[in-house]
């Protein structure tokens, strides 16, 4: 889980706004940030 860690603090989440919205809920566990949430997009796709 920690190799999913994309920025160098969790602190990157606020980063992606207040509500990320149903666009990328995954946003919050991986705690990403907006990588996070692009990540999350471009599973969901496949």
């Amino acid at each position: 889980m920690t190799s999913t860690a994309v920025g160098p603090t969790p602190t990157a989440k606020p980063a992606a706004g207040p509500a990320p919205g149903p666009e990328c809920p995954d946003v919050l566990i991986i705690g990403g940030g907006p990588a996070g949430c692009a990540a999350a997009i471009v599973l969901a796709q496949q």
